[in-house]
């Protein structure tokens, strides 16, 4: 699949967030993997759009949440995702966060309900829910696990990427002003946030006659 998307000349034609205090990086999905099956990722950029509009930055829809005694904080992380223009929309099967822990003992996170949401426009966050999904599980992105679990231990001190698989994937379409987010909540010990992260999705233009 990747040696075939890198045959076709491409245009690509999005929207993006504007900066807000958040990782710069972003988790791809739908883009080639990198070696290891790893999901490749890239950073923020210039934006365009096919409709020859000046595109808008828009604020990111992904969120923070803190627990009371402010030893926990979670971050949402904007992901993103492409498809080409008249082909299958980008499937979705996970997205990030980012755990730090403040506090001075080990927490023990898990995932309750994760709800896909959608939205049509380019000023206000996505916010309609699509479908609820089912958490597979979660992984940590400092490779100290090899396979995902349902419950992660968060040392303390640690401010962990952590990736959140579910079930089953979803899909996402761009058209025009097309926001997608996933709400998650989690519960560190007993205590419950509820984050969000968003997923910018990309359409890709084929060009003609190869320019």
């Amino acid at each position: 699949m990747a040696a075939e998307f890198s045959k076709v000349p491409y245009l690509i034609a999005l929207f993006a967030f504007g900066a807000c205090d958040r990782p710069s990086v972003h988790a791809v999905q739908g883009a080639p993997a990198s070696s290891g099956g790893a999901p490749a990722t890239a950073s923020s950029s210039a934006v365009s759009n096919d409709a020859g509009v000046e595109a808008k930055r828009l604020e990111s829809a992904s969120s923070t949440a803190i627990t009371p005694d402010g030893s926990i904080v979670m971050r949402g992380v904007d992901g993103a995702a492409r498809h080409m223009h008249g082909g299958p929309p980008a499937e979705l099967s996970w997205f990030k966060v980012q755990v730090e822990n403040r506090g001075t003992r080990e927490r023990t996170l898990s995932v309750g309900r994760i709800d896909f949401l959608g939205g049509r426009s380019c000023d206000a966050a996505p916010s309609d829910v699509r479908t609820e999904l089912r958490v597979a599980g979660i992984m940590p992105d400092d490779g100290s696990l090899t396979e995902s679990v349902l419950k992660l231990r968060v040392a303390p001190g640690a401010n962990l990427g952590v990736s959140v698989s579910f079930r089953p994937s979803v899909t996402a379409y761009y058209t025009f002003c097309d926001r997608f987010a996933f709400r998650a909540q989690f519960l560190a010990d007993d205590t419950s946030l509820t984050v969000v992260s968003e997923t910018r999705v990309t359409r890709v233009e084929p060009l003609r006659n190869g320019r």
